[in-house]
């Protein structure tokens, strides 16, 4: 676990305290006048060096964008059984979240068992309680609810079954093993910041997320960050924020139209927790042709990608997805056969307990660095991004 003046810079890094706040909360841990003086020129510097970073992650480098996740099994191991509970399998993510693990826990030798909740956090609940009656070694939930996830994630130690939370941090429950997700905070920063470079002025709508679920909660306050001061100084205006139940496209679809009729299309930004936001604002927007209304989400939706090829979109933040799947198969690996995940670098305190984890890495995807995008991931085809481009404006990826 960090230290606590780590973990200070960091919570002041990802904006969840400001300056005021950051001062208190080291003078309260006893730090010296002189050594505080340089814990703030680190924050400094950290804060800077992330807005740097979120700046770089939409342009082409010689980087990879993803990172190659090895996977280890050692000698005498035993073969995992494991339950894999997830949320949906509406949303195009879920499908390459299931192949990826599945091809892990293949290449591993062991076992898995699918479900998916429909996005119902009841049926999730039954799923899992299910699958605890059924006793495998290792449990990965991919929470509906993080909230309500947590009363499983009891049962299940009450079973002496390790849980380990996927994508979504499990809260307010001991009983939680492991974790592993990305640092949605991060993802709206730097989503935000891209925006307001597009678009300095004007009004902003922001379409979440289910409201159930710390992805939409963290990700939204990861915009407002950002968007603060640009709101205090005039600059920005937030007409409307709003939770869609289940990342129901319909609502989100609707919340944007309401707005833009209500502002008489004079809508600057939409930043969207998902794609299927996107999609539904290219619809109210009639396609966006050039792009008039910046529109940036998250997964990389093949009908956004062309999108944002086309000029219509701006960007959309992907998380390395097969990374996550292969930490979390090689975490069920590890656990199950007695010893610490060989994949973990950071911590979460969800409330009940500190809990170790993975964070994964994502970035901004844009029509600039789309080729490298494609080439290191396959997430998407070369064919279905510059549908409808003109040939002689597709990059040779």
């Amino acid at each position: 676990m960090n230290e606590p003046h780590e973990q200070l810079i960091d919570q002041y890094v990802a904006g969840a305290m400001d300056r005021r706040a950051f001062l208190s909360r080291a003078a309260a841990l006893g730090i010296s006048t002189s050594a505080l003086a340089g814990l703030v020129a680190k924050a400094a510097s950290a804060a800077t060096g992330s807005a740097r970073h979120a700046a770089q992650l939409a342009t082409p480098t010689a980087n990879p964008l993803v990172p190659n996740v090895k996977l280890v099994k050692q000698p005498g191991d035993k073969q995992v059984k494991i339950a894999f509970d997830l949320p949906s399998q509406a949303q195009l993510r879920w499908r390459f979240d299931q192949k990826y693990f599945q091809d892990a826990v293949n290449e591993l030798g062991d076992q898995v068992v699918f479900q998916n909740a429909n996005d119902d956090a009841q049926q999730q609940a039954s799923q899992v309680e299910n699958f605890i009656s059924q006793k495998p070694d290792v449990i990965v939930l991919a929470p509906v609810d993080v909230e309500a996830a947590g009363t499983l994630a009891t049962e299940a130690s009450a079973a002496k079954i390790p849980m380990l939370a996927y994508n979504n941090n499990i809260l307010k429950s001991s009983g939680v093993t492991w974790w592993v997700a990305r640092n949605n905070r991060f993802v709206g920063h730097f989503t935000a910041d891209l925006a307001i470079k597009a678009r300095p002025t004007g009004n902003f709508v922001i379409a979440s997320g289910d409201q159930g679920t710390d992805i939409a909660r963290d990700k939204t306050a990861g915009y407002m960050d950002r968007l603060r001061p640009h709101i205090k100084a005039g600059r920005i205006k937030v007409v409307s924020q709003q939770y869609n139940a289940q990342w129901d496209p319909a609502k989100g679809q609707a919340q944007i139209e309401n707005m833009n009729t209500k502002y008489h299309g004079n809508i600057a930004a939409v930043l969207c927790n998902y794609d299927g936001f996107c999609l539904a604002a290219l619809q109210v927007f009639k396609g966006n042709k050039g792009g008039k209304v910046w529109i940036g989400g998250e997964d990389v939706f093949p009908q956004f990608a062309n999108a944002i090829a086309l000029g219509n979109g701006s960007m959309s933040s992907y998380t390395d997805i097969q990374g996550m799947a292969r930490y979390a198969a090689q975490a069920a690996h590890d656990i199950a056969n007695g010893r610490k995940p060989t994949y973990t670098n950071s911590t979460f305190n969800n409330g009940a307990a500190d809990v170790p984890g993975q964070q994964v890495a994502s970035f901004a995807v844009t029509a600039n660095n789309m080729c490298q995008f494609i080439n290191e991931t396959s997430w998407v085809t070369y064919k279905a991004t510059y549908k409808g481009v003109p040939a002689s404006k597709r990059p040779k990826c």
